[in-house]
This record gives structure tokens, sequence and C-alpha cells, in this order.
């Protein structure tokens, strides 16, 4: 048997470790994790269930809005999907937690916590020491 070489992949893969939530052509929702990310598709590892190839996908890393891609291949409860569009390389960036900061200014100090939430649980910043008059 002949010893074929890799194909080379287009785009670099970044190791993430990432919630993600799959959704099937009959809308069946599960959950996943993404273990490697790249501008043309993903791995991930299932929770329960399975994927088969060429199965359609539409997968959502958190807070990111639906991708939808093509299962290529399958091994055990791992999965490879191929993105039917390829992502922006700074998506890629902002997902794997890497993000380029050359010739960007810095990031403004946040204000301290007040303590205090918004109806949505997040934090609300301290408004310091208000002046009695």
């Amino acid at each position: 048997m002949e010893n074929k070489p890799l194909r080379s992949r287009r785009h670099g893969r970044r190791r993430v470790q990432v919630d993600a939530t799959l959704r099937n052509g009959s809308g069946v929702a599960r959950g996943a994790e993404l273990t490697d990310l790249s501008e043309a598709g993903c791995r991930m590892e299932l929770g329960e269930g399975a994927v088969e190839p060429d199965e359609v996908l539409v997968v959502r890393p958190g807070g990111l809005g639906g991708l939808t891609g093509r299962v290529r291949w399958t091994r055990g409860n791992a999965a490879g999907v191929e993105f039917a569009d390829p992502l922006h390389p700074a998506v890629v960036d902002h997902v794997s937690g890497e993000r380029e900061l050359e010739g960007q200014a810095p990031r403004p100090p946040r204000p301290a916590n007040s303590g205090f939430t918004d109806n949505f649980g997040r934090p609300l910043p301290s408004l310091g020491n208000p002046r009695r008059r």
C-alpha cells in the first residue's frame, strides 16, 4: 500500500475549548464543544447523539450567530465540520481568545463594579465618590 501525503490545509487550525449548540435539519438541538477552529471549519466533541457524514448542521459557538456547515468526517463522538462560508480571520481570533492589538489603541480601564447589577445580571460600574453639596 502506498503512503499518500496528507493534504495541506488552507487555513491554520487553532485549539479552542468553546461550548456550542448544534441543530440538524430537523431542528433538534444538542450540545457540543469545539476543540479546534479555522476559517474553513471546526472539530467538535459531541455530548450525546451522533452526526453523519454529509449531514448539514447549524453550529452556534458561544455568543456567535449560527454557522451552517457540512459534516466531513466522524470518529467516535468527534466530528469535523466544513463551514459553508469561511469565517473572517478576526472572528477566529475572537473565538480563540487571540486578538491582534498591534496598531490598535489600548482599551480604556474598566470602572470598578458597584456591587449592583442590571436586570440582565450584568455588573454596573461604580459612580465613584459622589460629592455631596
